[in-house]
């Protein structure tokens, strides 16, 4: 038997879009409509995506005055999948997708005893009543008035206002295998979730620019600006249908036990007046100043605004005497800026204790009465994280401009970042309040660079850009005792690089000659280990399990008191930052043809991962891949995976052999063809002939190859938690043409 179960849920799709734009008017008047079509079917059978939209611009001028009004409105219709990809990922292909008959199976596999578990059929699932769509609707307009009082001055008003709406309906089968274990009245489910925001936002600016006496020239922006959004979401979800006909919500039997309608609402608004003021001289030497207070509800009536600057210097060495007398730099720019922003980015009303109703644990005649959870503790007094940035850079255009080339020197100070305060008693039974009790320094680096030439009627280009930093915890006042961050504790230490990776050192595998001789039964387990041998606490290791150094050198393998000034036996032992990322880029063109490319990638990164495609029969239903077959048996003692165990994860020997350890990080750069395309403008002197001013038709390849260290079926640009399981890995061909009549 050799199933391949991919083949059930995933297809090839054609996908297409259409676009129409028209315009037209004269100098005074100008209109244009547009209209688009997007059909996105996923590579995943019943999964599929439409959409379309509807844009109209209106701009009139009449001697100084400007008028310009852009409205748009989106409609979408979106259908989920059934059943996850994961679900059909994890089938073995031993197991048999239909009986003989050719009906189709609930399990796969029954299972008995004390971790007995069914192994169910995803076909199944697949083929019973199961839905779930989601419908939006977002309409946008954007206003602008603009007055030219003379050449130097300009007013500017805008306005936009949006709205959104959207609504997800998920219906499961009573025959859902969710609902064997559920009484008959209970069976199946109905859920309708809706979300609706508006906002507005707009601006008065008032512009000024002019030169004075040919080489001093002034630049003035200052204005306010002010936006409010607002969003509300309801949602129920109802069980007890009869069969898979009668979706409607009327037709089930009530809510869950102890479930009810759930509903939220938010407001934020902000404000912000702000100036720019730029200054240069002969255009050699530019200075910049920015000013802006910005006010926001999200932090109470006590820190509503938060005052901002920024100063820019720069030097054009190129307008200099002694430069332009080398003849081949076209453009030399030398700058440095110092400023502050500030950051309102947090859910709105943190500074409001609240309450939650729940039912009771007691009764009040035979009911459980609605009462209050206790609310959590506030700070009153948290305010806005402020980023200071320093930077130094230059701006290079040289060999009559086919070489150009900008590089970015930057410190990033985040001060006062919001997280939980001071450590409390756990006797208090509540969490600490956000405050501003930490602070982050980031340094790195920007490069970009890039050429373009002409070789007889060839066309080129081709352009590189690299970036990277480091970011290090400077102050963080909520852990006095210096407790190590791990995927389940959130908490940060000072000095701490952010993305450390924590775990043991690798030594080798438990060999027969590291037990007692003729301890160890006929299955090569239940020995007992020589003096000397170290082992991971609490665990009883066997030949082909993990063995770790015993750092601290006290013959047992543990984490010490998980803190940094105790590790036990744990140490730095990689870092999953993105570490030199880099994208190059490139085109040419030759008569009417032209090609184009993109790349990106990252150069350093480390990943810790644990999951079916890493390690071998990794739960109990688990399977073992081809890159996975050298693990260790008795015939094989120098494989690269541990002993493998019948309950994967959930057997102690196991789950010690695949602790976060340095042989099995897994090497996280990459490089990946984002996109390649070859494109072919029709002659002029052909398509004029039938009206049409331009006429190009391209393929194109999305993401069609990727190069990287990964085991098939992983992608390395997401993150560590991944397990390629969840949804597969998408590339795309395109055949298109644009038109212009």
């Amino acid at each position: 038997m050799d199933t391949y179960w991919l083949s059930e849920p995933l297809r090839t799709v054609f996908n297409h879009s259409h676009n129409l734009y028209i315009d037209g008017g004269d100098q005074a008047m100008r209109y244009g409509l547009g209209i688009s079509y997007n059909n996105r079917d996923g590579v995943m059978k019943k999964s599929n995506r439409d959409g379309m939209g509807v844009n109209i611009d209106l701009i009139y001028r009449k001697k100084g005055l400007l008028f310009s009004n852009k409205a748009s409105m989106d409609l979408s219709n979106s259908d989920r999948e059934p059943v996850a990809f994961s679900e059909f990922s994890r089938a073995n292909p031993y197991y048999r997708k239909r009986q003989e008959n050719g009906t189709i199976p609930m399990y796969l596999e029954r299972k008995t005893g004390l971790y007995g578990e069914d192994m169910l059929n995803p076909l199944y699932v697949w083929n019973i009543e199961n839905t779930n769509t989601t419908k939006e609707l977002a309409l946008r307009d954007n206003f602008t008035m603009e007055w030219t009082t003379f050449d130097a001055l300009r007013l500017r008003a805008r306005l936009g206002i949006s709205k959104s709406i959207s609504k997800t309906e998920a219906f499961k089968s009573p025959n859902h295998t969710d609902f064997l274990e559920t009484e008959k009245l209970k069976k199946g489910s109905f859920s309708s979730n809706q979300n609706e925001s508006f906002s507005y936002n707009g601006d008065l600016n008032i512009i000024f620019g002019k030169i004075f006496k040919n080489v001093h020239q002034v630049n003035f922006v200052g204005g306010w600006s002010f936006s409010e959004s607002r969003s509300e979401a309801s949602g129920y979800s109802v069980v007890g249908f009869n069969d898979d006909f009668h979706k409607n919500p009327a037709y089930s039997t009530g809510f869950r036990e102890n479930q009810k309608p759930t509903y939220s609402k938010d407001r934020r608004r902000s404000t912000s007046f702000f100036m720019n003021l730029n200054y240069s001289y002969d255009n050699r030497y530019l200075m910049d100043f920015n000013l802006r207070a910005d006010g926001t509800s999200v932090f109470g009536s006590n820190k509503l605004f938060s005052t901002t600057w920024a100063v820019g210097l720069a030097w054009n060495v190129h307008n200099e005497e002694f430069i332009k007398k080398l003849g081949w730099i076209n453009n030399l720019k030398i700058r440095g800026s110092i400023g502050t922003v500030g950051n309102q980015n947090i859910d709105p009303y943190q500074f409001v204790p609240s309450m939650e109703s729940v039912k009771s644990t007691w009764l009040d005649n035979n009911n459980q009465p609605i009462t209050l959870k206790q609310p959590g503790l506030v700070s009153g007094n948290f305010t806005w994280e402020t980023v200071r940035t320093l930077n130094i850079g230059f701006d290079l255009s040289a060999l009559k401009n086919r070489l150009s080339a900008n590089f970015d020197l930057f410190r990033r100070d985040t001060k006062d970042m919001l997280t939980s305060g001071s450590q409390l008693p756990a006797t208090l039974g509540a969490n600490a309040p956000l405050q501003n009790v930490a602070d982050l320094k980031s340094t790195g680096f920007e490069l970009e660079l890039a050429w373009r030439d002409q070789i007889g009627k060839v066309h080129y280009n081709i352009g590189f850009n690299l970036y990277d930093y480091k970011a290090y915890i400077t102050k963080f006042k909520n852990n006095v005792a210096g407790v190590i961050r791990t995927s389940d504790n959130k908490t940060y230490v000072e000095g701490q690089r952010l993305g450390e990776i924590w775990g043991y050192v690798t030594d080798r595998l438990y060999t027969v000659d590291d037990f007692v001789e003729g301890s160890l039964d006929a299955n090569l387990k239940n020995g007992t280990l020589k003096d000397g041998i170290p082992h991971v606490e609490g665990v009883k290791p066997n030949p082909g399990d993990m063995m770790y150094k015993d750092l601290d050198g006290n013959g047992i393998i543990n984490a010490g008191n998980e803190t940094i000034y105790d590790p036990g036996d744990r140490k730095i032992i990689g870092n999953n930052s993105l570490r030199f990322q880099y994208g190059i880029n490139g085109g040419l063109s030759w008569n009417n043809f032209s090609f184009s490319f993109l790349l990106q990638g990252v150069g350093k990164c480390d990943k810790w991962l644990t999951n079916d495609l890493i390690f071998p029969y990794y739960y109990e239903f688990g399977t073992i891949y081809k890159h996975q077959l050298d693990y260790w048996t008795s015939e094989n003692t120098g494989a690269f995976f541990p002993r493998l165990y019948e309950t994967g994860m959930r057997n102690t020997n196991y789950a010690a052999n695949v602790r976060a350890q340095t042989k099995y990080l897994t090497n996280g750069a990459y490089l990946r063809v984002k996109n390649l395309t070859l494109g072919y403008t029709i002659p002029q002197n052909i398509i004029s002939k039938i009206g049409i001013n331009n006429l190009r038709v391209y393929v194109s390849a999305e993401n069609p190859f990727t190069f990287d260290h990964m085991p098939k079926g992983l992608d390395p640009a997401v993150d560590s938690k991944a397990n390629g399981l969840g949804y597969p890995f998408m590339s795309s061909y395109a055949f298109g043409f644009s038109i212009s009549l």
